[in-house]
Protein backbone atom coordinates (compact mmCIF):
# COMPACT_ATOMS: atom_id res chain seq x y z
CA UNK A 1 0.00 0.00 0.00
CA UNK A 2 1.29 3.47 -0.85
CA UNK A 3 1.12 6.42 1.47
CA UNK A 4 2.13 9.00 -1.14
CA UNK A 5 2.34 8.92 -4.90
CA UNK A 6 3.72 11.58 -7.22
CA UNK A 7 2.75 11.35 -10.89
CA UNK A 8 5.32 12.02 -13.59
CA UNK A 9 3.42 12.18 -16.91
CA UNK A 10 6.35 11.52 -19.20
CA UNK A 11 9.04 8.89 -19.08
CA UNK A 12 12.31 8.43 -20.89
CA UNK A 13 12.20 10.48 -24.08
CA UNK A 14 15.29 9.07 -25.79
CA UNK A 15 14.78 7.89 -29.35
CA UNK A 16 15.29 4.19 -28.54
CA UNK A 17 12.85 4.15 -25.65
CA UNK A 18 10.15 5.56 -27.92
CA UNK A 19 10.85 3.31 -30.89
CA UNK A 20 10.94 -0.26 -29.54
CA UNK A 21 7.80 -2.37 -29.49
CA UNK A 22 6.70 -5.99 -29.13
CA UNK A 23 5.99 -6.61 -32.81
CA UNK A 24 7.23 -5.89 -36.31
CA UNK A 25 10.62 -4.45 -37.17
CA UNK A 26 11.01 -2.96 -33.69
CA UNK A 27 9.98 -6.17 -31.88
CA UNK A 28 11.99 -8.43 -29.55
CA UNK A 29 13.81 -10.33 -32.30
CA UNK A 30 15.38 -7.01 -33.41
CA UNK A 31 16.06 -5.33 -30.04
CA UNK A 32 19.73 -6.35 -30.06
CA UNK A 33 20.13 -4.76 -33.49
CA UNK A 34 18.29 -1.52 -32.65
CA UNK A 35 20.62 -0.42 -29.89
CA UNK A 36 24.14 -1.63 -29.11
CA UNK A 37 23.36 -1.43 -25.38
CA UNK A 38 20.68 -4.08 -25.95
CA UNK A 39 22.97 -6.57 -27.74
CA UNK A 40 22.36 -9.20 -25.06
CA UNK A 41 18.77 -9.40 -26.34
CA UNK A 42 20.16 -11.06 -29.47
CA UNK A 43 22.60 -13.40 -27.69
CA UNK A 44 21.05 -14.00 -24.27
CA UNK A 45 18.51 -16.54 -23.13
CA UNK A 46 17.27 -15.07 -19.84
CA UNK A 47 15.60 -11.79 -20.73
CA UNK A 48 12.21 -10.52 -21.78
CA UNK A 49 9.97 -11.34 -23.39
CA UNK A 50 9.64 -14.96 -22.34
CA UNK A 51 7.11 -17.48 -23.59
CA UNK A 52 6.50 -19.99 -20.79
CA UNK A 53 5.84 -23.42 -22.24
CA UNK A 54 3.94 -25.49 -19.61
CA UNK A 55 5.20 -28.75 -21.17
CA UNK A 56 8.75 -27.76 -20.22
CA UNK A 57 7.97 -27.03 -16.57
CA UNK A 58 9.23 -29.45 -13.94
CA UNK A 59 7.64 -29.75 -10.50
CA UNK A 60 10.07 -29.07 -7.65
CA UNK A 61 8.67 -30.37 -4.34
CA UNK A 62 11.38 -28.45 -2.45
CA UNK A 63 10.45 -25.06 -3.92
CA UNK A 64 9.42 -22.64 -1.20
CA UNK A 65 6.62 -20.09 -1.63
CA UNK A 66 7.65 -16.60 -2.71
CA UNK A 67 7.19 -14.24 0.25
CA UNK A 68 6.61 -10.54 -0.29
CA UNK A 69 6.37 -7.84 2.38
CA UNK A 70 3.02 -6.14 2.81
CA UNK A 71 3.28 -2.67 4.29
CA UNK A 72 3.02 0.97 3.23
CA UNK A 73 5.79 2.55 1.18
CA UNK A 74 6.32 5.88 -0.58
CA UNK A 75 6.99 6.08 -4.28
CA UNK A 76 6.28 7.86 -7.52
CA UNK A 77 4.67 6.74 -10.78
CA UNK A 78 5.99 7.30 -14.31
CA UNK A 79 4.12 6.64 -17.56
CA UNK A 80 6.92 5.45 -19.85
CA UNK A 81 4.68 5.11 -22.89
CA UNK A 82 5.18 1.32 -22.78
CA UNK A 83 4.11 0.72 -19.18
CA UNK A 84 3.30 2.42 -15.91
CA UNK A 85 6.22 2.18 -13.47
CA UNK A 86 6.05 2.72 -9.72
CA UNK A 87 9.46 3.58 -8.28
CA UNK A 88 9.78 2.85 -4.57
CA UNK A 89 11.59 5.54 -2.58
CA UNK A 90 14.84 4.18 -1.16
CA UNK A 91 14.32 6.33 1.93
CA UNK A 92 11.39 4.22 3.16
CA UNK A 93 12.13 3.25 6.77
CA UNK A 94 11.02 -0.35 6.15
CA UNK A 95 12.22 -1.88 2.89
CA UNK A 96 9.65 -3.61 0.72
CA UNK A 97 11.25 -6.95 -0.20
CA UNK A 98 10.64 -10.46 -1.51
CA UNK A 99 12.38 -13.81 -1.13
CA UNK A 100 11.67 -17.52 -1.37
CA UNK A 101 10.73 -19.61 -4.38
CA UNK A 102 13.94 -20.35 -6.27
CA UNK A 103 15.66 -17.29 -4.75
CA UNK A 104 18.54 -17.75 -2.32
CA UNK A 105 18.66 -14.08 -1.32
CA UNK A 106 16.34 -11.29 -0.21
CA UNK A 107 15.52 -8.70 -2.89
CA UNK A 108 14.48 -5.15 -2.00
CA UNK A 109 11.80 -3.87 -4.37
CA UNK A 110 13.12 -1.03 -6.50
CA UNK A 111 10.23 -0.65 -8.94
CA UNK A 112 7.00 -2.24 -10.12
CA UNK A 113 5.89 -2.22 -13.77
CA UNK A 114 2.33 -2.54 -14.98
CA UNK A 115 2.08 -3.71 -18.61
CA UNK A 116 -1.22 -3.38 -20.41
CA UNK A 117 -2.27 -3.00 -24.01
CA UNK A 118 -4.55 -0.93 -26.14
CA UNK A 119 -6.52 -4.11 -26.79
CA UNK A 120 -8.40 -5.75 -23.92
CA UNK A 121 -6.87 -9.20 -24.40
CA UNK A 122 -3.26 -8.31 -25.22
CA UNK A 123 -1.11 -6.40 -22.77
CA UNK A 124 1.35 -8.69 -21.05
CA UNK A 125 5.03 -8.60 -21.95
CA UNK A 126 5.38 -12.34 -21.42
CA UNK A 127 3.17 -15.17 -22.67
CA UNK A 128 2.18 -18.67 -21.57
CA UNK A 129 2.14 -21.19 -24.41
CA UNK A 130 2.09 -18.28 -26.86
CA UNK A 131 -0.94 -16.69 -25.19
CA UNK A 132 -0.75 -13.07 -24.00
CA UNK A 133 -2.73 -11.76 -21.05
CA UNK A 134 -4.61 -8.46 -20.70
CA UNK A 135 -2.30 -7.24 -17.95
CA UNK A 136 1.02 -8.13 -16.32
CA UNK A 137 2.51 -6.81 -13.10
CA UNK A 138 6.29 -7.12 -12.72
CA UNK A 139 8.02 -6.54 -9.38
CA UNK A 140 11.78 -5.86 -9.65
CA UNK A 141 14.10 -6.06 -6.67
CA UNK A 142 17.81 -6.01 -6.01
CA UNK A 143 19.84 -8.34 -3.83
CA UNK A 144 20.37 -6.47 -0.56
CA UNK A 145 22.67 -9.15 0.82
CA UNK A 146 25.32 -8.55 -1.85
CA UNK A 147 24.64 -5.02 -3.17
CA UNK A 148 23.89 -1.59 -1.76
CA UNK A 149 21.89 -0.27 -4.73
CA UNK A 150 19.81 -1.36 -7.70
CA UNK A 151 22.36 0.22 -10.05
CA UNK A 152 25.22 -1.88 -8.66
CA UNK A 153 23.11 -5.04 -8.61
CA UNK A 154 21.92 -4.58 -12.21
CA UNK A 155 25.44 -5.21 -13.47
CA UNK A 156 25.95 -8.54 -11.70
CA UNK A 157 24.75 -12.11 -11.60
CA UNK A 158 22.19 -12.68 -8.82
CA UNK A 159 21.86 -8.91 -8.56
CA UNK A 160 18.29 -8.36 -9.74
CA UNK A 161 15.23 -10.60 -9.60
CA UNK A 162 11.73 -10.10 -10.93
CA UNK A 163 8.37 -11.63 -10.08
CA UNK A 164 5.67 -11.44 -12.76
CA UNK A 165 1.93 -11.82 -12.22
CA UNK A 166 -0.57 -12.19 -15.06
CA UNK A 167 -4.12 -10.88 -14.87
CA UNK A 168 -7.30 -11.65 -16.75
Amino acid sequence: MLTRVTLHPTGDTTLWSQWWSYKGISGPEYWGLLNQDWSLCTRGQHQSPVDINPRNLVFDPNLRPVRMDAHKVDGYIVNTGHDITLYINESNPRPFAFTGGPLSYTYRVHHVKLHFGSLDLIGSEHTVNGRPFPIELQVYGYNTELFSSFQDAALASHGVAAVALFGM
